[in-house]
Protein backbone atom coordinates (compact mmCIF):
# COMPACT_ATOMS: atom_id res chain seq x y z
CA UNK A 1 0.00 0.00 0.00
CA UNK A 2 0.89 3.93 0.16
CA UNK A 3 2.76 3.04 3.34
CA UNK A 4 4.96 0.68 2.15
CA UNK A 5 5.45 2.66 -0.64
CA UNK A 6 6.31 5.53 1.57
CA UNK A 7 8.58 3.43 3.54
CA UNK A 8 10.80 2.03 0.13
CA UNK A 9 11.29 5.98 -0.52
CA UNK A 10 12.37 6.92 2.29
CA UNK A 11 14.95 3.52 2.99
CA UNK A 12 15.81 4.27 -1.17
CA UNK A 13 16.71 7.88 -0.28
CA UNK A 14 18.67 6.80 2.78
CA UNK A 15 20.95 4.91 0.55
CA UNK A 16 21.39 7.82 -1.43
CA UNK A 17 22.86 9.94 1.11
CA UNK A 18 25.09 7.03 2.03
CA UNK A 19 26.06 6.96 -2.18
CA UNK A 20 24.55 3.76 -2.39
CA UNK A 21 23.57 3.64 -5.96
CA UNK A 22 22.71 0.22 -7.06
CA UNK A 23 20.69 -0.23 -3.32
CA UNK A 24 19.17 2.80 -3.71
CA UNK A 25 17.96 1.79 -7.29
CA UNK A 26 16.98 -1.58 -6.31
CA UNK A 27 14.68 -0.54 -3.68
CA UNK A 28 13.57 2.25 -6.71
CA UNK A 29 12.50 -0.07 -9.19
CA UNK A 30 10.55 -2.74 -6.58
CA UNK A 31 7.89 0.16 -6.28
CA UNK A 32 9.19 1.95 -9.36
CA UNK A 33 6.15 -0.59 -11.70
CA UNK A 34 3.09 1.97 -10.58
CA UNK A 35 4.84 4.08 -13.38
CA UNK A 36 5.16 3.77 -17.06
CA UNK A 37 6.40 5.39 -19.75
CA UNK A 38 3.39 5.28 -22.40
CA UNK A 39 5.80 4.35 -25.61
CA UNK A 40 7.94 7.69 -24.93
CA UNK A 41 10.93 8.18 -22.42
CA UNK A 42 9.97 11.81 -22.18
CA UNK A 43 5.91 11.63 -21.23
CA UNK A 44 5.28 9.89 -17.76
CA UNK A 45 1.90 8.98 -16.59
CA UNK A 46 0.34 7.04 -13.74
CA UNK A 47 -0.68 3.37 -14.18
CA UNK A 48 -4.01 1.76 -12.34
CA UNK A 49 -1.64 0.70 -10.03
CA UNK A 50 -0.78 4.26 -9.22
CA UNK A 51 -4.34 4.38 -7.84
CA UNK A 52 -4.33 5.32 -4.32
CA UNK A 53 -1.00 6.58 -4.57
CA UNK A 54 -0.07 10.59 -4.81
CA UNK A 55 1.59 12.57 -7.29
CA UNK A 56 4.39 13.66 -4.61
CA UNK A 57 5.29 9.68 -4.07
CA UNK A 58 5.25 9.03 -7.61
CA UNK A 59 7.91 12.59 -8.07
CA UNK A 60 9.58 10.93 -4.96
CA UNK A 61 10.61 7.60 -7.11
CA UNK A 62 11.19 9.61 -10.18
CA UNK A 63 13.87 11.62 -8.46
CA UNK A 64 15.40 8.80 -6.52
CA UNK A 65 15.91 6.91 -9.82
CA UNK A 66 17.14 9.88 -11.86
CA UNK A 67 19.85 10.70 -8.80
CA UNK A 68 20.87 7.62 -9.13
CA UNK A 69 21.91 7.75 -12.97
CA UNK A 70 23.33 11.20 -12.20
CA UNK A 71 24.86 10.18 -9.84
CA UNK A 72 26.66 7.12 -11.95
CA UNK A 73 26.87 10.01 -15.35
CA UNK A 74 24.19 8.41 -17.14
CA UNK A 75 22.77 12.26 -17.65
CA UNK A 76 20.72 11.13 -20.36
CA UNK A 77 18.35 8.33 -18.63
CA UNK A 78 18.46 11.44 -15.48
CA UNK A 79 17.14 14.00 -18.26
CA UNK A 80 14.59 11.46 -19.82
CA UNK A 81 13.40 10.80 -16.43
CA UNK A 82 12.92 13.78 -14.96
CA UNK A 83 11.24 15.57 -18.39
CA UNK A 84 7.81 15.77 -17.48
CA UNK A 85 8.00 15.86 -13.65
CA UNK A 86 6.92 18.94 -12.16
CA UNK A 87 8.42 18.64 -8.63
CA UNK A 88 11.16 21.35 -7.74
CA UNK A 89 14.00 18.88 -7.60
CA UNK A 90 12.76 17.03 -10.46
CA UNK A 91 13.42 19.99 -12.23
CA UNK A 92 16.44 21.38 -10.97
CA UNK A 93 17.79 18.28 -11.57
CA UNK A 94 16.65 17.90 -14.97
CA UNK A 95 17.61 21.62 -15.90
CA UNK A 96 21.38 20.46 -14.56
CA UNK A 97 21.07 17.28 -16.94
CA UNK A 98 20.34 20.02 -19.81
CA UNK A 99 23.03 22.28 -18.93
CA UNK A 100 25.38 18.90 -18.66
CA UNK A 101 23.67 17.97 -22.08
CA UNK A 102 24.86 21.46 -23.54
CA UNK A 103 20.71 22.17 -24.22
CA UNK A 104 21.09 25.67 -22.60
CA UNK A 105 17.89 27.07 -24.24
CA UNK A 106 16.31 23.95 -22.54
CA UNK A 107 17.72 24.49 -19.08
CA UNK A 108 17.03 28.58 -19.26
CA UNK A 109 13.64 27.80 -20.11
CA UNK A 110 13.21 25.15 -16.87
CA UNK A 111 14.75 27.09 -14.51
CA UNK A 112 12.79 30.21 -15.51
CA UNK A 113 9.56 27.86 -15.43
CA UNK A 114 10.43 26.76 -12.06
CA UNK A 115 10.71 30.38 -10.90
CA UNK A 116 8.88 33.62 -12.15
CA UNK A 117 12.21 35.51 -13.35
CA UNK A 118 11.12 38.34 -15.34
CA UNK A 119 13.37 38.54 -18.29
CA UNK A 120 13.34 42.47 -17.98
CA UNK A 121 14.82 42.94 -14.16
CA UNK A 122 15.92 39.14 -13.33
CA UNK A 123 13.59 39.67 -10.01
CA UNK A 124 12.59 36.15 -8.37
CA UNK A 125 9.11 36.88 -7.76
CA UNK A 126 8.32 33.37 -6.55
CA UNK A 127 8.85 29.39 -6.84
CA UNK A 128 6.48 27.52 -8.21
CA UNK A 129 6.55 24.99 -5.21
CA UNK A 130 8.31 26.54 -2.57
CA UNK A 131 9.76 24.14 0.18
CA UNK A 132 9.32 26.59 2.52
CA UNK A 133 10.45 30.34 3.81
CA UNK A 134 13.32 32.07 5.44
CA UNK A 135 16.44 29.83 4.90
CA UNK A 136 14.74 26.71 2.66
CA UNK A 137 13.27 29.74 0.66
CA UNK A 138 17.06 31.09 0.10
CA UNK A 139 18.10 28.49 -0.64
CA UNK A 140 16.40 27.32 -3.36
CA UNK A 141 16.51 31.19 -4.68
CA UNK A 142 20.16 30.47 -4.52
CA UNK A 143 20.53 27.14 -6.58
CA UNK A 144 18.07 28.63 -9.24
CA UNK A 145 20.06 31.86 -9.82
CA UNK A 146 23.57 29.75 -10.03
CA UNK A 147 22.09 27.52 -12.43
CA UNK A 148 20.64 30.59 -14.22
CA UNK A 149 24.14 32.20 -13.81
CA UNK A 150 25.97 28.99 -15.18
CA UNK A 151 23.66 28.64 -18.65
CA UNK A 152 24.49 32.99 -19.10
CA UNK A 153 28.47 31.94 -19.38
CA UNK A 154 27.78 29.05 -21.24
CA UNK A 155 26.27 30.76 -23.80
CA UNK A 156 28.74 33.81 -23.51
CA UNK A 157 25.73 36.27 -21.67
CA UNK A 158 28.64 37.61 -19.29
CA UNK A 159 26.92 40.51 -18.06
CA UNK A 160 23.77 38.47 -17.20
CA UNK A 161 25.67 35.57 -15.84
CA UNK A 162 27.18 37.75 -13.78
CA UNK A 163 24.25 39.46 -12.47
CA UNK A 164 22.79 36.12 -11.97
CA UNK A 165 25.51 35.06 -9.85
CA UNK A 166 25.41 38.28 -7.27
CA UNK A 167 21.82 37.49 -7.02
CA UNK A 168 22.75 34.05 -6.03
CA UNK A 169 25.14 35.31 -3.07
CA UNK A 170 22.18 37.83 -2.02
CA UNK A 171 19.64 34.73 -1.49
CA UNK A 172 22.24 32.66 -0.13
CA UNK A 173 25.76 33.42 0.61
CA UNK A 174 26.89 29.89 1.24
CA UNK A 175 25.98 28.99 -3.17
CA UNK A 176 30.00 29.12 -2.90
CA UNK A 177 29.61 27.97 -6.63
CA UNK A 178 28.25 31.80 -7.65
CA UNK A 179 30.98 33.25 -5.60
CA UNK A 180 34.03 31.14 -7.51
CA UNK A 181 32.60 31.91 -10.77
CA UNK A 182 32.26 35.55 -10.09
CA UNK A 183 36.08 35.53 -9.22
CA UNK A 184 36.90 33.41 -12.44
Amino acid sequence: GVAAVQETSARARAFLRAHMYTDAMFLADMVFPMVCFCGRSDLLCSTDAAIGHGEADIEELVNILAECHFANDRIKLAYSLTASSKSYDNRMLFAKCCILLDNYVEAESTLLEVCSVSSLTGDLTRLSAPIGQGVAFAFQKGCVYSLLGQVGRRVNRIPVAVSYYKQALESDPFQVSAFRSLIN
